[in-house]
């Protein structure tokens, strides 16, 4: 695992503004990282506010693979997800949203232990 800076889009709950944020990362797998939940930005001097939650991000695409209520949990989930025999460094959203099967049973299964806190 190293520490890095990834983009990602969120939203300000407050003003609803999508935007692009620089956050702090621990990278978990070639393409996994997680990090710590962005609610937006305080508007007087566009400091980041974080979350409680952290996220586990798929890098190619900058999408939400998973989210956890502590980092090990995270850390966990993103290592088990990197595991399955996906094509991770092609994958899109939509490519994601079109798995079936026990590909998909499988990624919900690792999902919904990681919202739990579900680790080792």
């Amino acid at each position: 695992m190293s520490a890095m800076t990834i983009s990602i889009r969120a939203e300000n709950p407050l003003t609803k503004e999508q935007r692009q944020y620089d956050v702090a990362a621990t990278t978990v797998a070639q393409h996994f990282a997680v990090h710590r939940e962005v609610r937006g930005h305080r508007l007087i001097d566009e400091s980041i506010v974080y979350g409680k939650v952290w996220h586990v991000t798929h890098l190619p695409s900058g999408f939400q693979a998973a989210h956890a209520p502590n980092k090990k949990a995270a850390v966990h989930a993103a290592k088990m997800l990197a595991e399955l025999p996906v094509p991770w460094a092609t994958l899109t959203v939509n490519d994601a949203r079109k798995l079936k099967g026990e590909m998909r049973t499988q990624i919900d299964l690792i999902r919904g232990m990681a919202r739990i806190g579900a680790t080792p």
